[in-house]
């Protein structure tokens, strides 16, 4: 199952299963330890996919659709490394409540930018080896 979802994941999950790669929602400055970051960041094993451009949560903390053609590429870059995880076969670990939506309120805030998100998650599920 090379894309695993997980209603709760801990740091220790991260230590205890290096083989897997586990993703968290991060900021453009990829500093901050609110959320599942406070778990992952700085585990080798742990990837921040960019979900908003700062870690606060004042309003210029927040992408919006506006900056769609800017933000989707930085999507597209975070979701290399997991595309390459699982087209070799490896697990990817997402957390099952999502990624963009409890901090960086991405419905909310910029749902076109979400929408494309969810569109990235879907590709990688899709290219699992296990798919024909």
């Amino acid at each position: 199952m090379p894309v695993e979802y997980r209603d709760i994941i801990y740091r220790s999950d991260a230590r205890a299963e290096r083989h897997k790669l586990f993703l968290f929602g991060d900021n453009e400055l990829r500093k901050g330890l609110g959320g599942l970051a406070g778990e992952l960041r700085g585990e080798p094993n742990a990837h921040g996919i960019r979900t908003k451009a700062l870690p606060s949560m004042a309003r210029d903390a927040f992408w919006y659709d506006e900056e769609f053609d800017r933000v989707s590429v930085l999507i597209k870059e975070d979701f290399r490394k997991p595309t390459r995880w699982v087209s070799t076969g490896r697990t990817v670990v997402v957390p099952r409540n999502g990624i963009g939506v409890r901090l960086a309120l991405l419905p909310e805030n910029a749902p076109r930018v979400f929408e494309f998100f969810q569109n990235e998650l879907h590709l990688l599920e899709q290219i699992s080896p296990e798919n024909p």
